[in-house]
């Protein structure tokens, strides 16, 4: 199902994503709309999974994480068997924090996080 989006839908969209934290009276101070049509229209937007949730932003150096890598996966006779342990044995790597399956030379793309480069090797 494809939703139409005017320009004060794609305005809370971008106001959301830099800052979900926003309270519906500066959204809508920032749309020009009141709060109440402000409000119908983020629950209409959340009804219709365009906004399917909010979530904080981690500052992985203050969590310990110096290191980001972006690593390239390519699986030698890939099915979906090998993919299915591929990819359970990924998601039980907590260093892994995006996992990806990509087309061209590589199969998959994960980001890996590490406290500094020795901990990432």
């Amino acid at each position: 199902m494809h939703t139409e989006l005017d320009t004060i839908d794609r305005q809370l969209l971008s106001a959301l994503q830099d800052n979900a934290r926003l309270t519906t009276n500066e959204l809508a101070q920032a749309t020009g709309l009141s709060q109440s049509p402000c409000w119908r229209r983020i629950r209409r937007l959340e009804e219709a999974g365009l906004i399917d949730g909010y979530r904080a932003r981690l500052d992985r150096r203050k969590l310990g994480y110096g290191v980001v890598a972006f690593v390239s996966i390519t699986i030698d006779h890939q099915n979906d068997a090998r993919n299915t342990v591929f990819i359970d044995a990924v998601h039980a790597i907590p260093e892994v924090v995006m996992f990806h399956a990509v087309t061209g030379t590589a199969d998959f793309l994960l980001m890996v996080v590490a406290a500094d480069l020795d901990s990432y090797s």
